[in-house]
Order: C-alpha cells, then sequence, then structure tokens
C-alpha cells in the first residue's frame, strides 16, 4: 500500500480587519510566557505543559455564525490553524507551526485564501537565548517577493521575567517596552514609540498591574499627554470561588464599560486539557482558571457608545484521538489543501467518515485500499479512517 505521510501546511496571519465584527485588541492575564508579540503583554502568555492531556481544545465558533476557528495537533504540540469568517468580509486562512529538535517552536507560515487559490502571505521566525527563551521575532511579507518586515528583539533577567523589548522597523527603533516586576509579579510597563515629528521615541502608554493573592485583579492603563502619564481606563477582573475569572470588564477613563466578557466552566481541570498556543495568538483565554470554559459572553460599546451584545462564543473540546487498530502510518489522505476531491489510502474494510466544520457527515463508507472522496464545499473537514484523524482544507 503506498505510505504517503500528511503534512499539513497551515500557517499564520495578521488577525485581518472584520468590518463592523472586528476583534478588538485583548488584554488578559496569562501567565508564565515572556512577550513576543506586539498585540500581546507577558501576562497574556500560556505556559503549555508537555504533560499527557485528557482533553485536547479543537476549537471556537460564534453563535451568530460569523467566525470559526479549528487547532490541529501532532501529539502535544499545536502544528496547525485554521480560521474562516463569513459577510461581505469573508475570510479564510490557516498557520502552519514548526518546532526545532528541541521542541522551541521556531517559524510560523501564513497562507491566504485569494482569487480562489491558497497564497503564501507571510512568514514569522524566532530564535532563542541561552536560557532557552525567545529572543528575536523576525517576519517576512510576501509583496511580490520576500520583504523584511519588524524585528523584535527580548531582554531578560536572571528569572526569566522580561525587562525590555524593542521593535526595529525600516532600519530603525520603531518602539521600545520597558517592564517591573514585585514579588515575581509584573507591575508595571512603560511602552515607548517613534514620534515622527520630533524625529526620537516619546513615552506614548503606561501601565499598573494590581493583584489579590496570585490573581491579576485590575489593570490601570495610562495615556501620555505633554510628557505625562493621564489616565485612560482600566481593566477589571472578577473570579468565582473555584478561581475562575467569571468576568471581564474593560473601562473607558470615565468609569464606563466599554466592553464585558463572561464565562461558564464546567467540571474539568484546565491542568488536564491543552489549550492552543502560539507568540501571536490572542485566543483562546485561559486566565489562570481552575477549570475550562464552554462559553463566553461578549458584550462591547457600538459607534455611539452604548453597550451591546455581540454573540457568545462556543469552545469545543475532544478527548484525544486514539491509534489503536489501525496505524497512522497504514493511512494517507492527500491533497491538503484539496480542489474538490481527495484520496484516502487505507487497509481494505476500515471505516471512513468524513465530517464538515459544522460537525454533518457529508461521506460514510469503507475503505477499498486506495479511494477518492469528494468534498462537496469549500472549508475544513474532518477525515475520520478507523480511530485515525486528519484535518483537511479545500
Amino acid at each position: 500500500m503506498k505510505q504517503t505521510v500528511l503534512c499539513l501546511a497551515f500557517a499564520l496571519l495578521t488577525i485581518p480587519m472584520f468590518g463592523q465584527r472586528q476583534n478588538p485588541s485583548k488584554t488578559l492575564p496569562y501567565g508564565g510566557m515572556p512577550a513576543d508579540a506586539p498585540s500581546l503583554r507577558p501576562v497574556e502568555k500560556m505556559l503549555m505543559s508537555p504533560k499527557t492531556t485528557q482533553l485536547k481544545l479543537w476549537g471556537y465558533s460564534s453563535s451568530d455564525g460569523f467566525e470559526m476557528t479549528d487547532y490541529s495537533y501532532e501529539n502535544d504540540k499545536l502544528i496547525a490553524i485554521y480560521t474562516e469568517t463569513t459577510g461581505s468580509d469573508a475570510f479564510r486562512y490557516y498557520d502552519s507551526i514548526r518546532y526545532n529538535e528541541a521542541g522551541q517552536l521556531v517559524r510560523i507560515d501564513g497562507h491566504q485564501y485569494l482569487n480562489g487559490s491558497w497564497q503564501h502571505v507571510n512568514y514569522i521566525e524566532y530564535t532563542y537565548n541561552e536560557q532557552g527563551l525567545r529572543a528575536t521575532r523576525t517576519n517576512y511579507n510576501n509583496l511580490g517577493g520576500w520583504n523584511l518586515g519588524g524585528v523584535y528583539s527580548y531582554t531578560y533577567n536572571e528569572a526569566g521575567q522580561i525587562t525590555y523589548s524593542e521593535l526595529i522597523f525600516a532600519g530603525g527603533v520603531y518602539s521600545r517596552t520597558y517592564y517591573t516586576y514585585a514579588d515575581g509579579k509584573l507591575t508595571t510597563e512603560r511602552w515607548q514609540q517613534y514620534d515622527y515629528e520630533v524625529n526620537n521615541l516619546m513615552d506614548a502608554q503606561y501601565f499598573e498591574y494590581h493583584y489579590i493573592g496570585e490573581k491579576l485583579d485590575s489593570v490601570a492603563e495610562y495615556a501620555y499627554s505633554n510628557g505625562s502619564p493621564v489616565y485612560s481606563g482600566a481593566q477589571i477582573y472578577t473570579y468565582d470561588e473555584a478561581g475562575n475569572c467569571s468576568e471581564y470588564q474593560k473601562r473607558n477613563g470615565s468609569g464606563e464599560v466599554v466592553e464585558r466578557r463572561i464565562y461558564d466552566y464546567g467540571e474539568e481541570l484546565l491542568s488536564d486539557t491543552q489549550m492552543p498556543w502560539t507568540p501571536e495568538m490572542s485566543r483562546p483565554y485561559t486566565y489562570t482558571n481552575h477549570n475550562i470554559y464552554y462559553t463566553e459572553h461578549w458584550w462591547i460599546t457600538d459607534a455611539d457608545g452604548v453597550l451591546q451584545y455581540v454573540c457568545d462564543y462556543e469552545y469545543n473540546y475532544t478527548e484525544p484521538v486514539g491509534i489503536e487498530d489501525v496505524e497512522a502510518a497504514d493511512v494517507a489522505c492527500y491533497p491538503n489543501p484539496a480542489a474538490d476531491v481527495i484520496t484516502i489510502d487505507a487497509p481494505e474494510g476500515e471505516p471512513v467518515r468524513v465530517f464538515d466544520a459544522m460537525g454533518r457527515l457529508v461521506v460514510s463508507c469503507v475503505s477499498t485500499g486506495s479511494m477518492q472522496v469528494e468534498l462537496p464545499h469549500s472549508g475544513l473537514y474532518l477525515v475520520r479512517v478507523g480511530n485515525v484523524s486528519y484535518k483537511v482544507v479545500r
């Protein structure tokens, strides 16, 4: 039988603007990992455990049908992300994630579905220092040829906490960020940005982090005016008795709530669950929770400044797929991405099932050894042969 190794070529893109339903920037209290992306701060990073997990987050979707994101794993590593949106600004993209022999993430490649085909639009590379911490982040964009974008560099203290980061763009320093700590916790963050009117770096934003015990209670935000920080708002976190963040609020300088998120939790433990993570990811949120959440209710202000309900985000978990009767090496599914037909090679008589992104069964048959299966429409599919699963994009 033909021995074909399936390689999912998923890649990362900068999150696009989605018209009226764009995702606002999010500052949420992850812990553990140093900052690596311009839109995320150190407390937003989740420390992935190498332990064997009982559950994996396979994806999430919005209740209004606008957005769907799906994650793919190889053993305990996230290797692929597929996201699709609908509406007038419909958008499809996927990320492929590569690791070195030490298990460190070293590259993310971005593909976008444009003019009827997948196109490689960017890639991001990472290097690490002697502490094993991320030292640089460099991105390249395909503008008819590969062009260097920005280069981030990071400095850490002996405890492995980031103390300084810098962005080099167009041959000069575009921004710098300084971090301070107390009792092992991040306490302040000062961000400078290059001002082209004065041709110098100027203070732009300042953040103060406040805790109750080990939990992040609030983040006070300041914007600089005439060289002085002026209070501009805050982020407020509320926790339930189990230690889960039950509510997040974003308030403006007048104390008005401009964004609100409420979370519903299950009994399953976060420590027994693998949550996907990359340095570029703004979702999913984990906080320092005890349990895993299944639903996120989202409100945000409209153009008139009125807080409006937007949608719910539903998070879908699954037990890891076991390989019992059929070995992965005996099964192949290709090409990926596909046009309208895929070829499935598997031992004869094995059950074959294909599900679309909504979980609907679109094909159910038994393997003939090597067979072709038609994918009825564009999107993401889950192909299951016995207990072996593949995710395929058309």
